[in-house]
């Protein structure tokens, strides 16, 4: 139960956010733009552009899934709306609050809105805030 309470708590682990701009998952707050840093360059131009994906978060009614995340090594499964694929499961898990499943999609920005469906592997999830407590 204890892997389960930062999913629901809408926290990130290291190995939730690799490949993944600070922008994109609502963490520009703790980056120290007066300090130099690696890649600071390539962040400033993503600033000014915009992020181009985002991180929402997903219920399923089914307490009987598989469903690989990025948090488990694997590339994550695709999420589908309208036959498109419009992003990756980052995280994903069983919460004992909700009693249902719950989880993360890095999606293109703007691609869903919260209760929306979208189709992962053969199941229906329904988009929702990060935020599962």
């Amino acid at each position: 139960m204890v892997w389960t309470l930062p999913t629901e708590a809408g926290l990130y682990y290291m190995r939730d956010l690799m490949h993944i701009n600070p922008l994109e998952v609502g963490l520009e707050r703790g980056i120290g733009w007066e300090k130099e840093f690696i890649g600071k360059e390539a962040l400033l131009q993503s600033k000014e552009q915009g992020a181009l994906r985002e991180m929402v978060g997903f219920t399923m009614e089914d307490a009987d899934v598989r469903i690989n995340g990025k948090n488990l090594g694997s590339p994550g499964a695709p999420v589908y709306v309208d036959g498109e694929e419009i992003g990756r499961v980052s995280k994903f898990n069983y919460s004992y609050v909700q009693e249902k499943c719950v989880g993360y999609i890095l999606a293109k920005k703007g691609a869903v809105k919260e209760g929306m469906q979208v189709k992962i592997k053969s199941y229906d999830a329904i988009i929702t805030e990060k935020y599962f407590l």
